[in-house]
């Protein structure tokens, strides 16, 4: 019941632009940790972020490094009221360019799934982690949350939003992206297909991989070696580093 509390206190936070850890937690975040380790001799550092959220959400490895100079790029958010937190908390920071927009195969629109009514799921406050390109995804986490599948169903609303492909990113944005970041509720591994299909890569690609199913966590090793990536599991994360890096 402290763990859910905290946890309510520090999302409430994070809706007025303030992180809340404890101070074991700040100990325990290793995926920051690769990135100040893989970039202590970089002056400059291009960053490519997909999912930002709301630039404030537990866990986000890009946060704190918002304020560390050198560090710039663009965050992806497609849902439109957590872009909205995501653009207030970024506007002060102009190195920093934020898209209400989804990366995907394809450059215009797509359809996206959101929880319609939070205040009608046993977690409001967290809905908005939840959101994906794919369907299921939103529905089978409700039903984790301990709604009815009928429930869930009718919980989950269909938009339309603007997206952007790997393609276009490589050829404009500024490209040139010495880190990228993925968390896409599902879609995370496809991502990284594409990301790899129009010939990104960074010297860091992180991405969560505790939505993937057993046969995409299976082809990770065969596919980041391929491209010369050692990676390291980090809680429900894949850290990779790139051969050529070192």
């Amino acid at each position: 019941m402290r763990s859910l509390l905290f946890r309510i206190i520090r999302r409430i936070g994070f809706r007025f632009g303030i992180r809340i850890q404890r101070s074991s937690e700040i100990e325990q975040l290793s995926v920051p940790v690769f990135i100040e380790d893989a970039f202590k001799d970089c002056k400059a550092v291009r960053v490519l972020q997909i999912g930002a959220n709301d630039g404030m959400s537990e866990w986000d490895p890009i946060a704190p490094f918002y304020d560390k100079p050198g560090f710039s790029g663009i965050l992806f958010e497609p849902q439109p009221k957590t872009y909205k937190r995501l653009k207030s908390n970024l506007d002060r920071r102009p190195q920093w360019t934020t898209k209400n927009a989804a990366v995907s195969n394809q450059t215009g629109t797509i359809d996206f799934y959101v929880v319609g009514s939070p205040m009608k799921s046993k977690h409001p406050l967290f809905c908005d982690q939840i959101s994906s390109t794919i369907r299921h995804e939103v529905v089978a986490k409700l039903v984790a949350w301990g709604h009815t599948e009928s429930e869930a169903e009718g919980l989950t609303q269909k938009i339309r939003v603007d997206s952007f492909s790997f393609a276009d990113l490589a050829t404009g944005e500024g490209g040139g992206f010495d880190l990228v970041a993925i968390d896409a509720e599902g879609m995370d591994f496809k991502l990284v297909r594409m990301m790899f299909e129009a010939n990104i890569a960074p010297k860091l690609l992180i991405f969560e991989c505790s939505h993937l199913n057993p046969d995409e966590r299976l082809q990770i090793p065969d596919l980041l070696f391929s491209k010369k990536y050692a990676y390291y599991p980090c809680g429900g994360d894949i850290v990779a580093k790139h051969f050529a890096s070192e």
